[in-house]
């Protein structure tokens, strides 16, 4: 095999080692780049929106239960446990 100086090589612009097939495999990379950081921000944001509805979700339920025990308090232990009437076994 003949060596040849750099200046005589002819590349193939299809060649991965050319400038414009650089260039464009650059490109594309850094597009997709671009897209997975959009799609992992934009995929955070949801998670966060999603934390956020669980939290105040949490917060309604425990000011509920809250109040429920306050009202419970006042209700006289023997009301409170007895069986009703209705659900009494014949």
């Amino acid at each position: 095999m003949r060596k040849t100086s750099m200046f005589h090589q002819v590349r193939n612009h299809h060649s991965p080692c050319s400038p414009i097939a650089h260039f464009s495999m650059q490109s594309r990379l850094n597009a997709a780049t671009k897209n997975a950081m959009f799609s992992l921000l934009a995929w955070r944001d949801q998670a966060l929106d999603r934390v956020n509805k669980l939290e105040k979700i949490v917060e309604c339920q425990s000011r509920f239960i809250s109040r429920l025990v306050r009202v419970v308090r006042h209700i006289a232990p023997e009301r409170l446990f007895r069986p009703s009437h209705r659900y009494r076994t014949i």
